[in-house]
């Protein structure tokens, strides 16, 4: 906004970004404030990392980056989170060798969202990360046909006895033996595919029964639940977090690892305020990510930021880093040539480092943009900060 009322002649320019900045963390007590809590690590020795000393901020979100194989996951994983397990009384293998470690005593919790699956559990589906789906149970059981054939909020799961197809276990498929072959996994020939009995689907809610229900999206639920103000509260974190593609009961087992990310971000906010401090560290959380998208994320964590939690997240998005409050980039090579603090400060810091692998990236990228949204076209979709090859 300012470049565009000519009151900055570059986007990156530090000294009068810098200036905004400090006037901002005097007002909100941002992260960059000097006086703000921080995380400190000295003499950290884990895998290729050779740190003697870095501080965290406690508070905001803080970006790491570097090439593929500086030591970032290193960091957040072994360092930061396992000596938190360790120090919670939790069992934890393989910890990363550090000298002291202070500040992490300030989080109730700490949340290592990586980019490991959910689970191969078929019966796990987003609205029940986010308790929603007993919502709509009690909203199917309260109709009056519901009420005239006595089915409770549990007639309406497929995960117990009762009303669900028995056949398949609610599964609505079943797999057949092939023997010597591989297993077949059909549709449900007593149910066809819909997981429940057909006592349990003449029941309906605003013309739709639960099949019908499970089968819309995030974003058509939305809609169709409009007058339930509870249900929607549950939804909208999937929204918030961009999964409002995914049907209701989509299995969890076939979501990406990075909708796998977000649903469990979603589920952390669907539990509303806490009066608790929660470090939630983030492996990639953009993974998979249209531009777009990532502004939907953006604004996700912020909403977390505001209720005093913090983050720390390995990303090599350049929109992601543009927006951090800190900026912790390790390298300058992968391997026993990363391991080492680069740059540790604010963006405008690293936008005029030297040596900064990142700082070059992200200085092309603010350039690209400016000069598309100069010239009133949409900006072109954008490369990772990570100039290290990627397998296809």
């Amino acid at each position: 906004r300012a470049a565009r009322a000519a009151r900055l002649t570059r986007p990156w320019d530090a000294e009068a970004v810098e200036r905004w900045m400090r006037r901002r963390n005097a007002d909100h007590g941002s992260p960059h404030n000097g006086m703000a809590p921080q995380i400190q690590l000295r003499d950290v020795r884990a895998q290729n990392l050779r740190i003697d000393r870095l501080a965290i901020p406690a508070r905001g979100l803080t970006a790491l980056t570097g090439v593929s194989g500086s030591g970032k996951s290193t960091l957040l994983d072994a360092v930061l989170y396992r000596n938190w397990r360790r120090r919670s009384g939790r069992p934890a293998e393989e910890i990363g060798e550090v000298g002291r470690i202070e500040g992490l005593e300030a989080f109730a919790e700490t949340h290592l969202i990586g980019q490991d699956p959910l689970g191969r559990s078929s019966r796990s589906n987003p609205i029940s990360f986010v308790k929603a789906y007993g919502e709509i149970r009690a909203l199917l059981s309260g109709t009056i046909a519901a009420r005239q054939r006595r089915l409770g909020p549990g007639a309406f799961s497929f995960n117990v006895k009762g009303g669900r197809c028995e056949a398949c276990r609610g599964l609505g498929t079943q797999v057949v033996e092939m023997y010597f072959l591989p297993d077949v996994e059909a549709t449900c020939e007593r149910c066809a595919g819909r997981r429940f009995r057909a006592e349990i689907l003449e029941v309906h809610w605003r013309g739709r029964n639960i099949h019908q229900i499970l089968e819309m999206t995030v974003d058509q639920a939305a809609g169709f639940f409009r007058s339930q103000p509870r249900l929607l509260q549950r939804l909208a974190p999937l929204q918030e977090v961009g999964l409002g593609y995914v049907t209701l009961g989509q299995s969890t087992a076939t979501l990406s690892t990075g909708e796998a990310q977000r649903l469990r971000l979603a589920a952390f906010l669907a539990k509303g305020e806490t009066e608790e401090r929660h470090l939630f560290l983030f492996d990639e959380p953009t993974t998979g990510l249209h531009a777009r998208d990532v502004g939907r994320l953006l604004r996700a964590l912020r909403a977390l930021l505001a209720r005093g939690h913090s983050m720390i997240a390995v990303e090599h998005q350049l929109d992601f880093v543009a927006a951090a409050d800190w900026v912790i980039d390790l390298g300058p090579g992968a391997g026993r040539e990363g391991g080492r603090i680069v740059f540790a400060g604010p963006v405008t810091g690293l936008l005029t480092h030297g040596a900064s692998a990142t700082g070059a990236a992200l200085r092309d990228h603010l350039e690209r943009r400016t000069r598309w949204m100069e010239a009133g076209q949409k900006p072109p979709m954008q490369a990772t900060s990570d100039p290290t090859p990627r397998a296809p």
